[in-house]
């Protein structure tokens, strides 16, 4: 793969993951928001119901009867996604068909040749018969920017609440695990503070500086 994106099996249908991808070496494979751009283009080619079609004019291969995503946030470095696979191999579909065709693109725009993805594939399968496990990963995705918090530009809070329109987040489902807005806006106050404050002390800065901020 172009990539160097090395996938694990993922063969639980019906099942919701937190999935996570790192920049070979750490680097800044989402350093612009051009890139961070161009990587959520391609779930929208996948994912959005509208059709979608690459440079030779060929309709992208849809994935929404196999994945759907709950929540994303992308940093300069590593992507969070909160994806719920319908079939078995939705993730493993769709993950293969975003970052090698991203990797293509990074290459060609830096120059670069080889693997662009570090490799360490990060899927984790969550817990649903707990009522909050599921609430408390989307709630450290959103806030996986400790500073920018719920206003990275490149997160998927603001589709949530209804302020920018993103036709492949699966919105209806990501509340339906709140319980409606209101219980999406209450987990995440009730929860983002101990999180802010830990990601912040990971990362040897003051936390006082950045206190979490309501929604």
């Amino acid at each position: 793969m172009a990539s160097g994106f090395q996938l694990k099996p993922l063969n639980a249908a019906n099942s919701t993951f937190h999935v996570t991808v790192h920049g070979i070496h750490r680097i800044k494979v989402f350093g612009s928001e051009h890139e961070k751009s161009e990587l959520l283009a391609r779930f929208r080619n996948h994912l959005s119901p509208e059709p979608t079609v690459d440079a030779s004019r060929r309709p992208h291969f849809k994935l929404t009867e196999s994945v759907a995503v709950l929540a994303f946030c992308v940093l300069d470095n590593h992507l969070h996604l909160v994806l719920h696979q319908f079939s078995s191999d939705g993730i493993r579909q769709l993950m293969s068909r975003v970052l090698s065709s991203y990797g293509r693109h990074f290459n060609r725009e830096r120059g670069w040749r080889g693997p662009v993805f570090d490799g360490r594939y990060a899927a984790k399968q969550l817990d649903e018969a707990d009522p909050d496990y599921v609430k408390n990963m989307i709630a450290y995705v959103e806030l996986n920017d400790p500073i920018l918090q719920f206003d990275n530009p490149f997160s998927s809070h603001r589709v949530i609440c209804g302020d920018r329109a993103c036709s492949w987040l699966d919105v209806d489902r990501t509340l339906r695990v709140f319980g409606g807005i209101d219980g999406y806006r209450e987990h995440m106050n009730r929860v983002g503070p101990s999180i802010v404050r830990k990601k912040l002390n990971t990362a040897g800065v003051n936390p006082d500086l950045h206190p979490y901020r309501p929604i």
